[in-house]
């Protein structure tokens, strides 16, 4: 058993339901999962990575005196300080994220950042993709994340390297995906339950299901009776 303390990263592209899952799984109530923070621990990533390449060039000339010594797992324990600190209200709670914001990286730093979160954390990554692409282009036009004239092929390409990016390499993290005509799949939504180590209770998802989410105050994307237009 890791003595890391749990976290729970939720990877998507936007319109693909990232905002619901999220509330389902904050029906555990020892979670605290939030939503978007723009990224904001990318550059987070930019610093550790830094740190560590200062560090292999100190540990390969320990005599030079342009390089630095760097003490990683001080650096980790504090960047956890920071993280929590900054992001989460709940000192005990079970912790996590979503954010959209994947489909501007490349696919090393995407790697490299979850890879950050596992050095920090034990980690488990919930990959919240789209398998109908098509109507994931339509939608993440729709809501404005598609602006303008762009190249359906490589759009495609950048979203499936994201879906690449996230599957562990090796066992350093969890890992479990859910789809977005999978989140009313109360089977589907158990087991992503069990792989984070939440507890799973079917009354408190079936009230988070029958609520509108995401889209309430964006009445283009919604029919006239309320419900998401896909």
């Amino acid at each position: 058993m890791s003595d890391k303390t749990p976290f729970i990263l939720v990877v998507s592209y936007g319109r693909t339901g990232s905002t619901l899952l999220k509330e389902i799984l904050n029906t555990d109530p020892r979670a605290e999962i939030q939503g978007e923070n723009g990224m904001a621990l990318q550059g987070l990533m930019d610093v550790y990575e830094s740190l560590v390449a200062a560090d292999s060039q100190k540990r390969d000339d320990p005599v030079s005196p342009w390089h630095t010594h760097v003490d990683i797992p001080c650096a980790l324990e504090n960047m956890e300080l920071l993280i929590e600190g900054a992001l989460f209200r709940r000192p005990d709670a079970i912790k996590g994220f979503k954010d959209v914001g994947y489909r501007k990286m490349q696919t090393e730093d995407i790697r490299s950042f979850i890879g950050m979160l596992a050095r920090i954390y034990d980690l488990t990554v919930i990959a919240n993709f789209r398998r109908d692409k098509r109507a994931l282009l339509d939608s993440l036009r729709r809501a404005g994340h598609l602006t303008g004239t762009y190249d359906r092929r490589s759009t495609l390409a950048g979203l499936e390297a994201v879906e690449a990016a996230v599957v562990p390499r090796r066992e350093t993290y969890r890992y479990t995906r859910i789809d977005y005509a999978d989140l009313h799949d109360l089977d589907a939504l158990g087991e992503v339950f069990r792989v984070a180590g939440l507890e799973f209770n079917e009354f408190l998802v079936k009230q988070v299901l029958a609520t509108p989410h995401s889209n309430h105050n964006r009445p283009e994307l919604t029919d006239e009776h309320g419900a998401v237009v896909a």
